[in-house]
């Protein structure tokens, strides 16, 4: 079976603000949610609401896991096709949310962290 690909020839990640709100828990680092924003236009409320998993790899550009403020974050693979749906079909800004907050780029890893972080009180 072969995967689909979506196309990213002509996705320019400068047309876009990529920010999210990250923060850390004792050794875990974990982002509560994601905003990709045109800058052509200045939409107040987001018009793709994009749900997934976990953010994966995803992390603030000045590695500040302090969670006071909304920070510019790196864009990932995932990020940019995001941005190509929303250039498809016309989204002007989309904010990721994730059914856990835990930054962590393997799924295996991931569920090995469920079971630990329960123990020591941290609610994915």
């Amino acid at each position: 079976m072969t995967k689909a690909k979506i196309y990213l020839k002509g996705v320019d990640i400068n047309d876009y603000t990529i920010t999210g709100f990250y923060y850390s828990v004792g050794e875990y680092n974990f982002r509560k949610y994601l905003n990709i924003k045109s800058i052509k236009d200045s939409c107040g409320v987001p018009d793709l609401m994009v749900i997934m998993m976990n953010p994966g790899s995803s992390s603030p550009i000045n590695e500040n896991d302090n969670g006071r403020f909304e920070t510019e974050a790196k864009p990932d693979v995932t990020q940019k096709q995001i941005i190509r749906v929303m250039e498809l079909n016309g989204y002007k800004y989309a904010r990721v949310l994730n059914l856990s907050d835990l930054r962590e780029p393997k799924s295996s890893c991931f569920y090995k962290e469920i079971a630990p972080m329960d123990s020591n009180g941290i609610n994915l």
